[in-house]
C-alpha cells in the first residue's frame, strides 16, 4: 500500500455521531443600537466547553449535556440560556445589555452614531500610542539578551465530537489521549515540539544571534519531512510585532493597530478600565474599517499615564479573510516594564484551527516565553560575528527530561507529558509501522 493511502486511512475514517446532542447556532447584539458583537466569549456553564462570535456576531456551538450557556463580554451584562440536547438544532437572538462606564470626561453611550476620527478619545489615545511605540523599545539598549522557550502543539481538532469507526478496532487508545481546546473542542494532541534558546542582540551594527541550548521533537512531527508539516507550522507560527506597520503571515501582510496608518484603517473605541500590574488601563479595542481588510480585531490594555504603555494586547484574524485554510488564530501577548522603563514581552500566545478539504481539521497552538532580560553588554561578543541567525548547539537534541524540568519556562499539561506513551503504543501497531516506513523512503 503506497505511504499516501496509509495516511489517508489513518487519518480519513468515516464519520459517525454517537451522542445526542444540539447545535445551538445564532446572531448576539447589543440590545440598545442593534450592532451585532464580535467575539463576544460563550461557554457551558462549570464546564470548558464554548467558542465565541464571529466578526459579524454570529456563532455555533455543539453542546451534548443540559446546562445553561452563558454570554459574556467585557462592558455588558452576562446572557443566560438553558439548553437541551434533542438532537436538533436550535436558532437564537441574544440581545446584550449595556453597562455604562465612564473613563475621565468621556462616557462611553450605547447610542448609534457615525463613526469618525475628529474629537474621538479613542483615536486620539491611538495616535499618542503610534508617536511613544518606539520610545520603550528595548532596541534602544546597545545591547540585551533574554532567555527564550517556545512549545509549539499540533492536535487532531474535534477528535470526540464524532466517532472514527476505521479508528476504534485497532486505534481505540487513542481516545485516552484527548483533550480541549481553547475553543473547548476536543482534541488529540500528536505533535510537541520545544526549543530553549537565547536571544542575542546588538544595537549598532544592528544584529540579532540566537543560540539553541535544547530541542526536542515528539509525536508525529518526527516521521513527516523538514519540508512538510514542519515547514507549514513555522510558516503559520510566524511573530507577531504590533509595533511594527506590517506583520506578516502567510506570506500575506496584515496592517498593525499600531501602524502610522492605523487612524485611517481601523475603528477604535474605549471600552472600559481595568487595573493590570498595578496600573490602570484602558481597553482600546479595535477592528478595520471593512471586514474583508487584512487587518485584526482584538483589543490593548493601554496605561492611562503618560507613558501609554501596552501591558497586553489580544486579537483575531476576522474570517472574511481566506488565510490559506486558517478558520480561525487568535493572539496574545503580555508585557512588563524594567525598571528604566523598557518594553519587555514576556508571553506571546497564538492558537490556531485550519483546515484542508478531505483531510481531518487540525488544531495548533504556540507559546513563546521570555524570562531574564539583561541589558548589559554580551560577554561574549563574538557571537554577533557568526553567519548564521541561529546557531545550535552540538547536543541540543540530547538533554536529559531532569534538564527540560529546569529549562521549560512552563510546566507541561497531562496529555503534552503523554505524547511520548502515545507515540509508544502507536508504534506497536503494524499499520503505524507500515505508514512510518513508507514516510521514510519518501
Amino acid at each position: 500500500m503506497k505511504p499516501i493511502k496509509l495516511l489517508v486511512f489513518f487519518f480519513l475514517a468515516p464519520l459517525v455521531s454517537i451522542a445526542q446532542e444540539i447545535e445551538v447556532s445564532g446572531v448576539v447584539r447589543d440590545s440598545v443600537t442593534r450592532e451585532t458583537l464580535p467575539y463576544v466569549t460563550i461557554y457551558l456553564k462549570n464546564t470548558t466547553k464554548g467558542t465565541a462570535t464571529d466578526i459579524y456576531g454570529k456563532f455555533t456551538l455543539v453542546v451534548k449535556e443540559k446546562g445553561t450557556l452563558v454570554f459574556s463580554m467585557m462592558g455588558y451584562k452576562d446572557f443566560k440560556l438553558n439548553v437541551t440536547p434533542n438532537g436538533g438544532k436550535k436558532y437564537v437572538k441574544v440581545n446584550m445589555t449595556p453597562e455604562f462606564e465612564q473613563l475621565d470626561e468621556v462616557v462611553i453611550k450605547p447610542k448609534r452614531q457615525k463613526y469618525k476620527n475628529k474629537n474621538n478619545p479613542a483615536v486620539d489615545l491611538v495616535r499618542e500610542m503610534i508617536e511613544k511605540r518606539d520610545v520603550a523599545s528595548p532596541r534602544n539598549h546597545d545591547y540585551y539578551n533574554v532567555d527564550y522557550y517556545q512549545k509549539i502543539m499540533y492536535a487532531w481538532n474535534e477528535f470526540e465530537e464524532h466517532k472514527h469507526n476505521g479508528l476504534s478496532r485497532k486505534f481505540g487508545f487513542l481516545y485516552d489521549h484527548t483533550d480541549t481546546s481553547r475553543y473547548g473542542k476536543s482534541i488529540l494532541p500528536v505533535g510537541l515540539r520545544e526549543c530553549s534558546s537565547t536571544i542575542y542582540f546588538r544595537k549598532g551594527p544592528e544584529t540579532k544571534r540566537i543560540r539553541i541550548n535544547a530541542m526536542k521533537n515528539v509525536g508525529i512531527d518526527e516521521v513527516f519531512p523538514q519540508d512538510g508539516v514542519r515547514k507549514t507550522l513555522d510558516e503559520m507560527f510566524q511573530e507577531v510585532d504590533i509595533f511594527e506597520n506590517d506583520v506578516t503571515l502567510l506570506s500575506n501582510h496584515f496592517v498593525s493597530p499600531l501602524s502610522s496608518v492605523a487612524p485611517s484603517f481601523y475603528k477604535y473605541f474605549i471600552v472600559d478600565t481595568l487595573v493590570v500590574d498595578g496600573d490602570t488601563c484602558v481597553n482600546l479595542a479595535f477592528t478595520p474599517r471593512t471586514t474583508e481588510a487584512y487587518g485584526f480585531t482584538g483589543s490593548l490594555y493601554v496605561s492611562t499615564d503618560s507613558s501609554r504603555f501596552i501591558h497586553h494586547a489580544h486579537f483575531n484574524i476576522p474570517r472574511d479573510i481566506n488565510l490559506n485554510f486558517v478558520e480561525t488564530m487568535y493572539f496574545e501577548q503580555d508585557f512588563s516594564r524594567s525598571q528604566d522603563g523598557t518594553r519587555q514581552i514576556d508571553r506571546d500566545y497564538v492558537c490556531v484551527e485550519f483546515y484542508v478539504p478531505t483531510l481531518p481539521r487540525v488544531y495548533g497552538e504556540r507559546l513563546n516565553s521570555y524570562k531574564n532580560y539583561s541589558f548589559d553588554k554580551t560577554s561574549d561578543t563574538t557571537i554577533f560575528e557568526e553567519k548564521a541567525l541561529v546557531l545550535e548547539a552540538p547536543d541540543a537534541n540530547e538533554r536529559s527530561n531532569a534538564a527540560w524540568d529546569s529549562l521549560r519556562h512552563t510546566p507541561l499539561n497531562g496529555e503534552e507529558k503523554r505524547t511520548d506513551s502515545l507515540m509508544m503504543q502507536l508504534n506497536e501497531v503494524r499499520l503505524f509501522k507500515a505508514f512510518r516506513k513508507g514516510m521514510d523512503v519518501c
